[in-house]
């Protein structure tokens, strides 16, 4: 981890997170805040945060949500929705809300919020999906998320949107 090399840290940084080894959380929050550090070795900094588990890290991946860099930020919206952190979903929904953001970033934040399960989302969910112009990528991310949440308040017509369009079966169920 304190290579030289970027390739020798970036490895060591992955097999800090196959092995699961929580001595290493502390270099690896260290890594994935350094600005200056490699953006590769960042992403996978946090990827093996979040194989690690160690809620001590869960402060790192908040802020990393709010990063200008858009791996930093999606790998964090990925590792958000796959530990379940609910202090995520504020951001999160913001991501979702802002049009300006990225279609990838928005479909990635939609599905982590269905991961988390935090009902109190199922409003903005509707809200989306009831946009007829939402991209077909966010859309499809937005209702697998009301699916998983069970949200009572999806319009009429996202149903029909479902069954008229390509979207996977899942969508449609």
């Amino acid at each position: 981890l304190k290579s030289n090399v970027d390739a020798i840290r970036n490895s060591a940084v992955i097999a800090c997170g196959q092995l699961k080894d929580k001595r290493a959380v502390p270099q690896l929050i260290q890594m994935a805040e350094n600005e200056k550090e490699n953006d590769t070795i960042r992403v996978n900094a946090i990827s093996s945060l979040s194989s690690i588990g160690d809620s001590s890290a869960w402060g790192t991946i908040l802020n990393a949500l709010k990063s200008k860099n858009i791996s930093i930020k999606q790998s964090a919206i990925t590792v958000s929705g796959d530990l379940a952190i609910k202090e995520s979903v504020g951001t999160l929904t913001s991501i979702v809300k802002n049009m300006n953001e990225q279609m990838s970033l928005r479909a990635s934040a939609a599905e982590a919020l269905g991961k988390i399960g935090d009902k109190s989302v199922s409003t903005t969910l509707s809200e989306r999906l009831a946009d007829k112009n939402e991209s077909d990528t966010v859309w499809i991310k937005l209702a697998e998320a009301a699916g998983k949440l069970h949200t009572a308040s999806i319009p009429e017509w996202v149903s029909e949107r479902a069954q008229n369009t390509w979207e996977p079966v899942a969508v449609r169920a």
